[in-house]
């Protein structure tokens, strides 16, 4: 897994607290290949938190901008780590600036870097 320094998460984690940031470490421990994370439920059985704290901590971190829900899926930001070839990087780059809604967490990344 590639993690990208220098890219101002730094300031982004100082907005995370107690949960939110366990539950960051915990997703990046896991995370699949192409940055797939388990749903908020399998992560609160996984590590025995409460639901609403586990919800409340995604929701936290796809206001933050690491994580990322499309359709029922959910994904660490290629922006924040990577977990996958140069080629599916790419393309998760162009897939994640191609829809209006994900083109915003791009700006709204560059805007806080």
């Amino acid at each position: 897994m590639k993690v990208w320094q220098g890219t101002g998460w730094e300031k982004r984690l100082g907005e995370l607290q107690g949960n939110s940031l366990r539950v960051l470490f915990h997703l990046t421990m896991v995370a699949g290949w192409n940055n797939v994370v388990p749903s908020p439920s399998v992560t609160s059985k996984a590590m025995v938190l409460r639901q609403s704290h586990t919800s409340r901590a995604y929701a936290q971190l796809i206001k933050a901008n690491f994580l990322i829900k499309s359709n029922d899926s959910y994904y660490l930001s290629p922006l924040y780590c990577w977990k996958g070839n140069d080629q599916q990087y790419e393309e998760a780059i162009k897939a994640l600036s191609s829809t209006p809604k994900q083109r915003l967490v791009l700006v709204n990344f560059t805007q806080q870097s």
